[in-house]
């Protein structure tokens, strides 16, 4: 592996990525899909890796190939960007767009690339792309971002929440597994308990109508069932515990 300096144009450390499109070119913003790196074609494309960096901070090469290229995934970049989303002002939220490998304003809940650094200017900007500003520089903060329009409102909370378990279950999925399996651990157990308490509770009161002299008995049967019960749960909050803890 080679840790190469260039000429700084980006403060940002980027990473050799095999993309296959062919028409790329510093500045379009790179997604992952099922048959390799692309440019991004989506708006809130939740695949998005990077930007194409001609010239970072720091470049991780592993070997030369053809159709290989600079992407940055953190750091301050020039971004492609085009109107489609809007005016891009100072502090706007950026994404990707329709337009292969260009970003734009982000207005709607989804997948952010970063954050506007400078108003979007009228610089021309990539041949065959129509309401392109041309590159404005951007703090790459890639992730899931809720819009204020959404806020407040149940059906689309609800469908950010999706959204970000969905999302989780992609990029971490044994740590969703862990906390699935450890609420079902909590479930099974209360349903455990409540079911020995009501079948205790019942007999201990059936067995009362039979027998009143031995009701003393029977009143530390129930209870012995009570202290099962609370130790089965507690047992299984403990466990599940050390399970997140893990």
């Amino acid at each position: 592996m080679i840790f190469t300096a260039l000429l700084i144009a980006s403060l940002g450390v980027a990473q050799s990525l095999p993309i296959l499109d062919t028409n790329v070119k510093d500045g379009y913003i790179i997604s992952a899909s099922q048959t390799g790196y692309v440019l991004s074609k989506a708006p809130y494309d939740p695949g998005i890796v990077g930007v194409v960096t001609d010239n970072p901070a720091m470049l991780i090469r592993v070997k030369n190939k053809e159709g290989v290229h600079p992407v940055s995934s953190s750091g301050i970049v020039s971004v492609y960007v085009s109107s489609d989303g809007g005016p891009i002002k100072k502090d706007d939220l950026i994404t990707s767009s329709k337009k292969a490998g260009v970003g734009m304003k982000a207005t709607e809940t989804g997948f952010v690339l970063g954050t506007a650094l400078e108003d979007c200017s009228s610089t021309p900007g990539v041949e065959g792309v129509g309401g392109s500003c041309g590159k404005i520089k951007v703090a790459l903060n890639m992730r899931y971002a809720v819009s204020a329009k959404s806020a407040g409102k149940i059906g689309k909370s609800l469908k950010d929440a999706f959204s970000l378990s969905t999302i989780a279950a992609l990029e971490r999925p044994s740590d969703v597994f862990k906390y699935v399996f450890s609420g079902g651990l909590v479930l099974v157990s209360i349903a455990l308990g409540v079911l020995i308490f009501g079948r205790s509770a019942t007999l201990g009161v059936e067995a009362l109508g039979r027998n009143p002299r031995a009701s003393f008995k029977i009143t530390m049967g129930i209870v012995m069932n009570v202290a099962i019960t609370v130790a089965i749960i507690i047992g299984s909050l403990g466990v599940t515990y050390f399970i997140l803890l893990s």
